[in-house]
């Protein structure tokens, strides 16, 4: 059973990626895998494990705790008030 199976955590990793400026096939060619499952991953077809979750975070500069809380809140890390949470 996923701890973040409603979470929409790709379609977080998605905006993440775009404000970064990568492609998505620079982000499949640096985790290591088809594009294929980079691709379910932002479409939320595909979760990540854990060890993967890590990667794209390093990645994306961010950490799993603001990837997650974003996913809930629907803010980008820079929106979030954590006295609120």
């Amino acid at each position: 059973m996923s701890i973040y199976k409603d979470l929409k955590i790709g379609t977080t990793i998605r905006n993440l990626r775009n404000k970064s400026g990568y492609s998505q096939k620079y982000m499949y060619k640096e985790l290591g895998v088809s594009a294929a499952t980079y691709s379910g991953y932002e479409t939320n077809c595909t979760e990540p494990k854990r060890d993967m979750l890590f990667k794209i975070c390093q990645l994306l500069e961010t950490n799993l705790k603001d990837l997650v809380v974003m996913s809930i809140f629907g803010q980008e890390k820079e929106g979030i008030d954590e006295s609120k949470l």
